[in-house]
């Protein structure tokens, strides 16, 4: 049976234990469709190993009998990852944030530009960005080039890689049977740090276009 208290109490003992990885692993499995997929994609890049990833997989097949998040819980009958995902936001702590914040200073030059192209943008701050059939960097290299007069001298994975490792953002990227959505989630306990960046890094000081 799938019992709405043993979930929350599973996020709960990843706190006790100060297991950030594993409470990072849940999260990202609970909000993509990607689901754990995504979710060793990430923690490997944040902390070297997928080990956290299966290890919380191996805790949701002792709850819920299988290595996949379910639907609903059998007590309650609401949704599983809404009640994981929600769990975790309430949990993280505020050693996140300030690693977060104590992290972007050190990105490379050219990862900091595009921190800043995306700040500009505006769909960071309000959650994150999803493209369709392009890669979401991708989509900001003629503005790179403009605005910097350079060519983009990093590979678009290298400069998400580096922003994940930082903590900045989750790839959260899936795929239906028709389309591909590059998407660029910020985990919650960094949002404070993307709506503060001004003060961390020092930004051009350029006007973007509204519609660009």
């Amino acid at each position: 049976m799938i019992n709405k208290n043993m979930l929350e109490d599973l996020v709960k003992s990843y706190d006790r234990e100060g297991a950030w990885d594993k409470l990072e692993a849940l999260y990202i499995a609970a909000i993509g469709l990607g689901g754990f997929t995504n979710a060793r994609l990430n923690i490997k890049i944040r902390y070297g190993s997928d080990e956290p990833v299966k290890e919380v997989e191996r805790d949701i097949e002792r709850l819920c009998g299988e290595r996949t998040i379910p639907s609903r819980t059998d007590d309650t009958d609401e949704e599983v990852r809404k009640i994981l995902a929600t769990a975790c936001e309430q949990t993280f702590p505020e050693i996140l944030t300030r690693k977060v914040d104590e992290s972007v200073p050190t990105l490379s030059k050219i990862t900091k530009r595009f921190v800043f192209l995306f700040y500009k943008e505006g769909n960071i701050l309000t959650g994150g960005i999803r493209e369709k059939e392009d890669t979401v960097v991708s989509q900001y290299t003629v503005a790179y080039k403009i605005i910097f007069g350079e060519e983009m001298e990093k590979s678009e994975d290298a400069i998400v890689q580096e922003m994940i490792k930082a903590g900045l953002v989750y790839d959260c990227t899936w795929s239906s049977r028709r389309f591909w959505y590059p998407t660029l989630t910020v985990p919650p306990f960094a949002r404070e740090v993307w709506s503060k960046l001004p003060e961390i890094i020092i930004f051009p000081t350029i006007e973007v276009n509204e519609q660009w």
